[in-house]
């Protein structure tokens, strides 16, 4: 269960990152795209280390799929307020 925790943290960690980053992309936010892609490289990094492991299986594919639907609805919403209020 623990393994299952860390795989969806890492998850949405790099899920969330990946949304966020594509958001600024469009936007053309360089600081922002740019120190997102660093922490991109990271999160996806240590995810794919523990989902490939031989003995990963349906629940960490599943922990993974519903990490990444939440995190990306999540950066969508946090993109959206964080721009609009450093515009303001």
């Amino acid at each position: 269960m623990r393994e299952l925790v860390i795989i969806f943290v890492a998850g949405y960690a790099s899920t969330f990152l990946l949304g966020f980053q594509s958001r600024n992309v469009n936007s053309g936010h360089y600081k922002w795209a740019a120190g997102t892609s660093f922490c991109i490289a990271l999160a996806q990094a240590f995810l794919w280390s523990r989902i490939t492991r031989p003995d990963a299986g349906l629940a960490e594919a599943l922990a993974y799929g519903a990490s990444g639907a939440s995190a990306i609805t999540t950066a969508m919403y946090v993109h959206r307020r964080l721009i609009l209020k450093e515009r303001g």
